[in-house]
């Protein structure tokens, strides 16, 4: 469904149209895809999961055009107001026209109107790019880091109902939790080691891991267990843990298993770690910053034991002014 928001006049002097593409649309799929298909995947093959059929994300793109014809775009992919906000593109040949600006606001401040609390995003530190979202209210997550956040309150009110109190249950990752995992990536919990079989040693947006776990995965298998599951709140909706088995990305013979959560909701991950497949005959293999004893004390849980400590092995900041231990768990199914 297409809403006309408005025109924009570029700082060319060209007076061109504006408007909000709302996921699924057969109409804009085509002219969308060929804007953006320049990413490659696994963005491609999201995009035509939401822009082709129901997908339980609302996927909005913010576009500028000419007759039909898109030569900008902002996407937000959201549930309930909270998500990410990518493909940020302007085709060459209209670049230092300020359609991106003047895009930015127009977007942001839709964002706002319909009831947004939250968005994500990744970007090069203090580029171009980063500068522009700095304007329009977006904050680094932390010294030199690409990744920012805006909340339409603040993040300590977003946090505190989105992380508050509540019962929790189980489920199977799909893309409809993919925007909503971003503020749990995103949060300054304890724990570099996020992600470590999709290289999310960081806080970060999620997205871009997220959604490549799910590309992955994206064939089912029948009787196949499902190999990345949530703990979620019943309340609010927020994911508050996450675990997740698959191929070690080095060593394909080993089982890699991923596991974070948020600090208040530790003591509910062994149900979490139970609902991965973890065959009897298996070797598993987990990281964890040193000392983290939250996650050690899961891990133990679940029949892992310390067998190494990586001395120095990852950044604590992107600003690498400092370096954490690695504690490396095993465990033979």
């Amino acid at each position: 469904m297409q809403e006309d928001i408005g025109a924009v006049v570029l700082d060319s002097g060209e007076r061109v149209e504006a408007a909000v593409l709302f996921a699924p649309d057969p109409v804009w799929t085509a002219p969308l895809m060929g804007l953006l298909g320049h990413k490659g995947e696994p963005w491609n093959w999201g995009n035509l999961e939401v822009l082709g059929k129901p997908a339980g994300v609302d996927a909005r793109f913010y576009v500028l055009h000419r007759n039909g014809i898109p030569f900008s775009n902002i996407m937000t992919s959201e549930v309930d107001g909270v998500g990410v906000l990518g493909h940020v593109f302007t085709r060459p040949e209209d670049r230092r026209k300020g359609a991106c600006d003047k895009l930015m606001g127009l977007q942001m401040e839709h964002f706002r109107a319909h009831g947004g609390k939250a968005l994500f995003l990744g970007t090069g530190f203090e580029s171009p790019a980063y500068r522009i979202y700095a304007r329009h209210g977006f904050h680094g997550l932390e010294e030199n880091s690409g990744y920012m956040e805006y909340y339409a309150a603040t993040r300590e009110e977003f946090e505190a109902a989105w992380f508050a109190p509540a019962a929790t249950g189980i489920e199977p990752l799909t893309l409809a939790q993919w925007p909503i995992l971003a503020p749990l990536c995103a949060g300054g919990f304890q724990g570099q080691v996020r992600f470590a079989r999709l290289g999310m040693i960081e806080r970060s947006d999620g997205d871009g891991y997220i959604l490549r776990l799910l590309y992955d995965e994206r064939l089912p298998v029948e009787g196949k267990t499902p190999g990345a599951f949530l703990l979620r709140s019943r309340q609010s909706g927020a994911p508050v843990g996450f675990a997740a088995v698959g191929n070690h990305p080095i060593w394909a013979e080993l089982r890699l298993v991923d596991l974070f959560c948020h600090p208040d909701f530790w003591d509910r991950v062994g149900d979490l770690l139970a609902a991965l497949p973890l065959p009897s005959g298996g070797h598993f293999i987990a990281y964890a910053d040193a000392g983290w004893t939250e996650k050690e004390r899961a891990l133990r849980g679940a029949g892992f034991r310390q067998t190494a400590l990586l001395a120095r092995w990852a950044p604590k900041s992107p600003a690498k002014r400092a370096f954490i231990d690695v504690a490396v768990y095993e465990k033979q199914g």
